[in-house]
Parts: C-alpha cells; sequence; structure tokens
C-alpha cells in the first residue's frame, strides 16, 4: 500500500479545465488508475487528508505518524493487485538479463518496483510535482515516520 497526497492547488493544476474540486480529483484519480493498471496496481480509495489524521486511532500520535498536509488536501490509497505479479517478474528479468546479481543486490525489488511505477505514473500528470508519497515500508527506523495502513 502507498499514499500519494496532493494539495488543492495540485489537485487543481491537473484539470484539463477549470472543474470543481471533486471534478478535479476524478480527473486525477481515473489518470492515475490508467497509468498504473498495467503495472498491476490500483487507486483504492481516494480520500481526505483530515479523515486520516482526525480518526480516533491516528489524532493523539505524534506527527511522524501523521500524513502531511491540511485537512483538505486529496490522498489516494494505491494498492497492489493480483496483476501485479507478471509485470514483476519481467520487470525483474529486465533487470537480470542486464547483471545476474542485481537480485542478489536488490533484496527489496518489490520495494524498489513499486516505487518506480508509482513515481513513474504520478511524473506523467501534469503539476503532480508537488505530489508527496509515502510508501507503506517506509518505517520509523527507515525514514522518520510511521503510517498505518490498516486503519
Amino acid at each position: 500500500a502507498m499514499y500519494a497526497t496532493m494539495s488543492p492547488a495540485a489537485v487543481a493544476s491537473n484539470a484539463a479545465t477549470a472543474a470543481k474540486p471533486a471534478q478535479q480529483a476524478i480527473h486525477v484519480c481515473e489518470s492515475l488508475r490508467a497509468k498504473l493498471a498495467a503495472a498491476g496496481f490500483g487507486v483504492q480509495a481516494p480520500f481526505l487528508l483530515g479523515w486520516y489524521n482526525e480518526h480516533p486511532k491516528i489524532e493523539g500520535l505524534s506527527a511522524e505518524y501523521k500524513l502531511v498536509g491540511g485537512a483538505d488536501t486529496m490522498a489516494l490509497l494505491i494498492g497492489n493487485s493480483a496483476e501485479l505479479w507478471h509485470p514483476f517478474v519481467k520487470w525483474v528479468g529486465q533487470r537480470l538479463s542486464q547483471d545476474e546479481q542485481w537480485l542478489s543486490a536488490h533484496p527489496d525489488a518489490l520495494d524498489a518496483y513499486t516505487e518506480e511505477c508509482i513515481q513513474a505514473a504520478v511524473a506523467e500528470i501534469p503539476g503532480a510535482l508537488r505530489a508527496h508519497i509515502v510508501y507503506a515500508f517506509e518505517t520509523l527506523d527507515t525514514h522518520g515516520r510511521g503510517v498505518s495502513v490498516a486503519t
């Protein structure tokens, strides 16, 4: 699982027309859905950061457990589907054909694949440079934050 957050201004800059915020959010979600599907990922749930940060299990926690942004910032929960495995295995195979030791040097290959696919999809959406991506594999020890994917 992974969260991508976009400020209202970033969502607005993504719209092809001067649509209402709800239409802009739909545009961003649909654009990402189309780009992520081939890699085996999908937009599971769009939500507002306030919904997460103000959840009873989260609101009393310190900042490193919260998503960064205003309460009206759109966030997307992106997860993998069963279709992930074929493109992932192909992706790993391409790396192994260039370097037989690649997998030994990259024990977190699925994390690397996830980052590459998500970042590429977000980068293709105009204005997405203001997107903030948090991956489920990021922890307090490795990244100084801990986001609940079960809340």
